[in-house]
């Protein structure tokens, strides 16, 4: 689904680390958009991981990458949309030289 030359792939931190399909985090479409553009609109590379109790409506955790300068905007909006209350990074304060 998310190729290198898919439509998606500006909107991914790094091309080899993709949303899996079965537990990607859809965001609600936009108001305003057209249809064309909802599919686009609904996706951030964010997935559920499920609960130590293996239960796939007990979706307590969200893993996401860190977001860039074009996706900050569709964070934010998936931790209202999720309801989140603790955001945990796990990655080093500097990336390359930034």
């Amino acid at each position: 689904m998310l190729l290198r030359d898919n439509k998606y792939y500006y909107l991914n931190r790094y091309s080899d680390i993709l949303a899996f399909r079965h537990s990607r985090v859809h965001l609600l479409p936009r108001q305003g958009i057209t249809n064309d553009d909802n599919d686009l609109s609904s996706y951030i590379n964010a997935n559920f991981v499920d609960s130590s109790m293996n239960r796939i409506y007990d979706r307590k955790i969200i893993a996401c990458q860190g977001p860039m300068e074009n996706t900050f905007k569709d964070l934010w909006r998936m931790v209202a949309q999720e309801n989140v209350t603790l955001i945990v990074t796990t990655c080093n304060v500097f990336e390359g030289r930034k």
